[in-house]
C-alpha cells in the first residue's frame, strides 16, 4: 500500500536482471512521529546498484514524512486534527490508506478488549501528555470503546462525542513500517533493519554476516531478540510522565493511567502496526499474555520485581535469547 502522494523515484528493476553484491550499505535518519528514525538498506542480493538504492531509501523518508504529516495531532492540517475538530456526529471523509488503518485499528481494539484503542487520546489531553485545548472535559461518562463508527460505503469517520480526540501515537510507527515492508518486497531488497525511536523495529532478512539482526530489549533480565524478517515493538510505562508522576500509557477501560507491575513489554509479529498495538495493549492488560500470543506473536514481559517472576515469555517465533524463565 503505497502512499499516492508519494511518487515512485527508482525505475523497478528488469525482470533479468542479476543480484548485485555490494558491501555498501545505504542509511538515512529523519525526525517524524515524535522520534528519530533510522534507515539501514543492503543492496546485497537485490538487483539494484547504489545509486538506485539511495533513490529507494529517499522514497522511504517522503512516505514517512507523509504519515507524519497526516497523523499528527499537533498540526492544525492534518486529517488527524481535521477529524478530532468535526463536530460530534458529521462524518468527515479520508482516503482509503487511512481508512484501511482506521479499520485496523477498530479491529485491534476488539481483539484486545479495548485495551488499545486509538480514542485514549482523549486521555492523553485530560491527564496533560498533550497540549491541545478547545474541549470541555467536564462532564460524564466518555464512553471510549464505541468512541466513532466507520462507513465503508462512504469512506468516513464519525465521532459521537465531542470530546472523543483520536491519537495513533500507538501505531502509527509500526503502521508505517509496514507500508516499506510492502515496498521493500516490491524493489526485492533482502536485507534492511528501519526502527522508529528504538521502539518499533523492523528487520528484514539478514545483517552483512547473515546472521538475524539482534536486538537487546532488556538488560535485567538479559534478553535479546533475533529479527529475520520480523517486526518488534517495545512499550514502557517509564517513557514519559506526567505533572502527577503517572505514566503515559492509558487504560481506556478506567479512563486513568494504566496501573499495574509491568516495567516493559516486547512483542513481534509480521506485522509491525500489530505488534505496536499489542504491546500497548499488554501494557494495560498483562493478563491478555496468552490470548494475544495463540495470535501468531512471540511476547516477552518485564515486571518491576521479581513477584511472581521477572519476565513473562512466550515464544512462538522463537526469536528470544537468554529468556530469563518461560
Amino acid at each position: 500500500m503505497h502512499s499516492a502522494s508519494i511518487p515512485k523515484r527508482c525505475v523497478q528493476p528488469r525482470p533479468d536482471s542479476q543480484p548485485l553484491r555490494t558491501n555498501e550499505l545505504v542509511h538515512r535518519s529523519l525526525n517524524a512521529m515524535g522520534c528519530r528514525f533510522e534507515l539501514i538498506l543492503d543492496p546485497n542480493d537485490s538487483p539494484h546498484d547504489r545509486f538506485s538504492t539511495e533513490a529507494i531509501a529517499d522514497e522511504f523518508v517522503d512516505l514517512i514524512q507523509d504519515w507524519h504529516d497526516r497523523l499528527s495531532v499537533f498540526t492544525s492540517t492534518s486529517i488527524v486534527t481535521r477529524i478530532n475538530m468535526a463536530p460530534a456526529g458529521l462524518p468527515v471523509r479520508v482516503d482509503r490508506d487511512l481508512f484501511e488503518l482506521l479499520r485496523l485499528c477498530d479491529r485491534l481494539c476488539e481483539e484486545t478488549e479495548g485495551a488499545f484503542n486509538i480514542a485514549a487520546g482523549t486521555l492523553m489531553r485530560i491527564h496533560g501528555f498533550r497540549d491541545i485545548t478547545g474541549i470541555d472535559d467536564e462532564h460524564t461518562p466518555l464512553d471510549l470503546r464505541h468512541a466513532f463508527s466507520l462507513n465503508k460505503e462512504s469512506m468516513t469517520i464519525t465521532r459521537h462525542d465531542e470530546r472523543v480526540m483520536l491519537d495513533f501515537g500507538a501505531i502509527a510507527k509500526g503502521f508505517v513500517l509496514d507500508l516499506i515492508a510492502h515496498e521493500l518486497r516490491e524493489y526485492q531488497i533482502k536485507h534492511a533493519f528501519i526502527h522508529g525511536g528504538s521502539s518499533s523495529i523492523l528487520g528484514f532478512g539478514n545483517q552483512e554476516d547473515m546472521h538475524p539482526w539482534r536486538v537487546m530489549v532488556a538488560d535485567t533480565p538479559s534478553l535479546h531478540a533475533q529479527l529475520n524478517s520480523i517486526s518488534l515493538a517495545i512499550s514502557e510505562h517509564a517513557g514519559r510522565v506526567n505533572a502527577e508522576d503517572r505514566g503515559h500509557i492509558m487504560d481506556p477501560r478506567t479512563g486513568q493511567p494504566a496501573e499495574n507491575q509491568v516495567e516493559r513489554v516486547v512483542c513481534t509479529h509480521p506485522s509491525a502496526a500489530i505488534a505496536d498495538a499489542y504491546a500497548t495493549a499488554l501494557s494495560v492488560r498483562p493478563d491478555l499474555i496468552d490470548r494475544l500470543h495463540e495470535h501468531g506473536c512471540s511476547i516477552a514481559i518485564v515486571t518491576k520485581n521479581a513477584e511472581p517472576k521477572p519476565a513473562w515469555i512466550r515464544d512462538r517465533l522463537g526469536i528470544f535469547s537468554h529468556p530469563i524463565s518461560d
